[in-house]
């Protein structure tokens, strides 16, 4: 939804989806849709358009008139409400593609040209890279979780880690548990910093982001929330966040980890 939000300023997102290939079955798998008139969870790929985009790995920008013509083309049926204008564009990793980005206009044959086309690509490729590092990142926890049986093999796993890894005591006041290494290389500040002033991430979460950071403590399944943060030296990057509860003490929070 926040990519979603944030292309609304470039053009028209208002019915918008984001979609996992699945190369064994052949099926589209929604990640994320918004659509002021259809709803689809799964399809098959090889009867859509958003399909067809996966298959040729190209982009496609079709109008009313040449979406009817490809479908008597490529004898693929129109499923749902046709669209006046429709953009999908390929998401790739490694010149595979895993999914596939799509906006469409159900009132303006004019919504998307040739430029925005262009645009959506980088975009989607851009996207494609944090798809596969959020997919990696949802192995990493599970084997963190796995790993966190033993303090010594968490330790390990945490320390070869690209991700950030923290885990933060909230009782009997709070406190950093541990921070792993790598967030020196990517905020500048040192471990160290962070357990001798528990403030410091309050340093590193950018002022209008620090409510996300907070909501997100509230939920504590591992839901992703996305936020920047500020370096050391005063750059701004955007992470995704990770918060998973470790432990229940008389029913109140009174640890959790955070992977980003």
């Amino acid at each position: 939804e926040f990519v979603r939000i944030r292309l609304s300023e470039l053009f028209d997102t208002t019915n918008f989806f984001a979609a996992r290939y699945n190369a064994q079955n052949n099926t589209l798998k929604k990640m994320h849709w918004v659509d002021e008139v259809d709803d689809f969870v799964e399809w098959d790929a090889a009867i859509s358009f958003s399909g067809y985009v996966v298959q040729t790995g190209k982009t496609l920008l079709l109008n009313k008139q040449e979406i009817g013509k490809l479908a008597a083309d490529q004898n693929i049926p129109i499923t749902g409400t046709p669209a006046e204008c429709w953009l999908g564009v390929p998401l790739v990793v490694d010149k595979k593609t895993i999914g596939v980005l799509v906006i469409q206009s159900y009132t303006d044959p004019k919504a998307y040209d040739s430029s925005s086309a262009m645009l959506f690509e980088q975009i989607a490729r851009d996207l494609s890279v944090f798809i596969e590092k959020t997919t990696i990142l949802q192995h990493l926890n599970l084997a963190i979780k796995q790993a966190e049986e033993s303090e010594e093999k968490f330790r390990t796993l945490s320390e070869n880690s690209p991700a950030i890894i923290y885990r933060i005591l909230l009782q009997p006041k709070p406190a950093f548990d541990y921070v792993g290494p790598i967030i020196t290389q990517i905020t500048g500040y040192t471990p160290e910093e962070i357990y001798a002033d528990f403030n410091v991430i309050y340093k590193i979460i950018h002022p209008e982001d620090r409510m996300i950071y907070e909501s997100a403590k509230q939920k504590t399944h591992g839901e992703p929330s996305v936020l920047r943060f500020i370096r050391k030296d005063g750059k701004t990057i955007w992470v995704e966040q990770r918060l998973l509860l470790l432990k229940k003490r008389r029913m109140q929070l009174w640890r959790f980890r955070v992977t980003c």
